[in-house]
């Protein structure tokens, strides 16, 4: 699947967590650490099962886990309009 960022979308790092912002609607999304991390992944142009093998390899969790916490947050963006398929 790819995922592409609006162009009114930005990130802020926060030490680990960070926030996207839809510049349009001045909407505001918390990432935690995991969501922080999926969200520089996607911007790197990172194809949805690789960064669940990333997930696995750099946290304590099982791919099943990984590709269900990618999914809500992927599905979770595209319904707040910071991300497009």
């Amino acid at each position: 699947m790819a995922l592409h960022l609006p162009p009114d979308v930005v990130y802020r790092s926060l030490g680990a967590s960070g926030v996207v912002v839809n510049l349009r609607t001045n909407q505001i999304f918390e990432l935690n650490t995991t969501g922080a991390r999926i969200w520089d992944l996607i911007a790197g142009g990172v194809p949805t099962p690789e960064i669940t093998r990333a997930l696995v390899e750099e946290f304590v969790v099982d791919p099943e886990t990984a590709a269900a916490q990618t999914r809500q947050l992927v599905t979770d963006l595209v319904q707040h309009g910071l991300l497009q398929l």
